[in-house]
């Protein structure tokens, strides 16, 4: 939190880390291509990860089709399950920051989704929210840039190119750590559940658990938005 918040002159307030995903182009998969075929025309794979105020890699998850939703992705990272089953504990309200394509909840926070009509408040908090959710964009610019593999991965299976992925992330750390590198610089809304997430009646109670893990983060948000009143 004490870096993130001596990073800016406004920093946004208990920030652990910021998230986002990423895609690296691959060769075209043998098997179930299609799934792999993203929004940019190419093949790929996504890389979730989440960032520290000195742009290293606090955790990263690799290797899900580049047709795949953030939020879906999220939904599925041991990150996300660790958090909601309280094995990974985060500090009393330290928050996680993301954009809109993330689920709002009380431990990860979004802006608000520009529909037109914000007040200048909501527009005020997305503003500082962009700000400091700006360097997982540059910790992934740093690691693009010194890793140029990350282009196009150009390797035969899916496997190991989630390895080469894992191996730049690391080594990125690797360099910040000792060579003080890092100067280099839809998804829910309303509900927060998305029909292709929870499909079947058994799910019951999962889908309970994110409505009530989106209404704690729109209390959340509100109550942070308050500190940026003028």
């Amino acid at each position: 939190m004490e870096g993130f918040q001596t990073k800016r002159a406004n920093s946004f307030p208990f920030v652990v880390g910021c998230a986002d995903g990423i895609h690296f182009k691959i060769n075209i998969p043998s098997n179930d291509a299609v799934s792999y075929y993203d929004r940019k025309g190419t093949y790929s794979i996504n890389m979730q990860a989440i960032c520290d105020s000195n742009l290293r890699f606090l955790d990263v998850f690799i290797g899900y089709p580049g047709s795949c939703h953030d939020a879906n992705v999220w939904r599925n990272s041991p990150i996300y399950k660790g958090i909601t089953s309280g094995e990974v504990e985060l500090a009393s309200g330290a928050v996680i920051l993301a954009d809109s394509a993330y689920p709002l909840s009380k431990y990860m926070i979004v802006p608000f989704r520009d529909n037109g009509h914000l007040s200048s408040d909501e527009r005020k908090f997305n503003y500082i929210l962009s700000s400091t959710r700006v360097l997982i964009e540059q910790a992934f610019g740093v690691l693009r840039s010194k890793f140029r593999i990350l282009n196009h991965i150009d390797v035969t299976s899916l496997k190991s190119t989630s390895e080469v992925v894992l191996a730049c992330t690391i080594l990125h750390n690797f360099i910040i750590k000792h060579c003080g590198d890092s100067s280099l610089a839809d998804a829910f809304e309303n509900t927060g559940v998305e029909s292709n997430i929870i499909t079947e009646s058994n799910h019951e109670i999962e889908v309970i658990e994110i409505i009530n893990d989106y209404n704690e983060g729109v209390a959340r948000r509100n109550e942070l938005k308050m500190l940026f009143l003028s």
